[in-house]
């Protein structure tokens, strides 16, 4: 009888709650239901920074050599996940975006490179055939592209985006879901330009430029015969790459009028 009585009183005994240190909600188990805060936090040293560090930054779960992987061979398939609302498996299209043009911002001030050098490596400008005034106004464009990294490479995402609302009207996109594959892929592509800062200090490889370009096109068709396949793979391949070239256009062009328009109004910049 007495234990069935001990074993009622510890049935009955309440779950001892604690307090969540983020929302200041009751917690029950080892995290808080409502953030995800752990209750056991251990005490900060190198070992616990580095462990989140790999878990956080590099994803120590997979997700983000998953992700590496998967904008490489199904860019796609990524994006189709994201707009089905699976927010595990990938990181954000944000968030990528963010972490790798990151990594080219420590990069580029790492091995002391700037913009105008990797140019200048790639073959893209000579120092040597330009006139003084050609060489100050290419020495402040790319100063302002180093400057202001993020802004520049943001901008194309919504032309492409308008772009392609355009040449896949059946797809029943919005503007910010049609914005999501130029986002991961603008990101994606910085994997290049890292590589050339990497190289620019060891032995600079030319035109790896023009394969950036090149292979950012082939993730295009490639992502959009897998997203808009409706249309049949070949043809929604061939539209992804007119996309691209397409929008790569217009923001050249418009990149040429503001910066044409800012000398004009600006001459002491030349």
């Amino acid at each position: 009888m007495s234990d069935v009585s001990e074993s009622s009183s510890y049935m009955d005994a309440p779950v001892e709650t604690k307090t969540c240190r983020n929302c200041a909600a009751a917690v029950a188990g080892d995290y808080c239901a409502t953030c995800r805060q752990p209750v056991k936090v251990e005490r900060l040293t190198f070992r616990e920074l580095w462990f989140e560090f790999m878990n956080r930054v590099l994803g120590f779960d997979g997700k983000f050599p998953r992700t590496l992987r998967d904008l490489t061979l199904r860019p796609g398939l990524v994006v189709q996940k994201f707009i089905e609302g699976n927010r595990v498996r990938y990181y954000s299209p944000v968030t990528y975006f963010f972490l790798v043009v990151t990594i080219l911002v420590v990069g580029l001030s790492l091995f002391d490179v700037s913009f105008l050098d990797i140019m200048a490596s790639q073959q893209l400008i000579d120092p040597g055939e330009q006139d003084e005034t050609q060489h100050r106004i290419n020495t402040v464009v790319y100063d302002w592209m180093g400057r202001y990294l993020r802004a520049f490479s943001l901008a194309i995402v919504p032309i492409v985006a308008w772009v392609a609302g355009k040449m896949f009207r059946k797809s029943q996109l919005n503007f910010l879901e049609q914005s999501i594959l130029p986002l991961y892929i603008t990101g994606h592509s910085f994997w290049i330009t890292i590589l050339a800062v990497i190289m620019y200090k060891v032995a600079p490889l030319p035109y790896l430029g023009i394969l950036s370009a090149l292979i950012t096109m082939l993730l295009y068709g490639l992502g959009y015969s897998q997203l808009m396949n409706y249309q049949g793979n070949a043809r929604a391949f061939v539209k992804g790459i007119i996309i691209y070239l397409l929008g790569s256009f217009i923001y050249i062009v418009l990149i040429v009028i503001g910066m044409i328009t800012t000398f004009i109004l600006n001459p002491e910049l030349v």
